[in-house]
């Protein structure tokens, strides 16, 4: 997980477009996806943080590791948040 977290930390210095970000942050076949109001998870996700941007899940596939983050811009500023790690996805299973 630490290595995980440490490619995501140095992609999100380097990368604008969260779309982007599994080309630079090690991310393997479970992907970057937006966390939307479409699922049991996704309503708990969006009403626990509470934050007024748009919060993505990366899904590392086989492994139970996750990590919720988002992005704020506030006065043209691009503030990266971790909002939080799921080390075994039990949080909404």
């Amino acid at each position: 997980a630490v290595e995980k977290v440490k490619y995501l930390v140095s992609a999100l210095i380097d990368c604008h477009d969260p779309n982007q970000l599994h080309l630079k942050a090690g991310v393997g076949k479970g992907g970057i996806c937006p966390v939307r109001p479409d699922s049991k998870e996704g309503k708990e996700l969006i009403r626990l943080f509470a934050v007024p941007f748009p919060i993505y899940r990366i899904d590392y596939g086989d492994s139970k590791f996750k990590i919720i983050f988002g992005f704020s811009s506030p006065d043209g500023q691009r503030i990266a948040y971790i909002l939080a790690f799921d080390m075994n996805h039990t949080t909404f299973g």
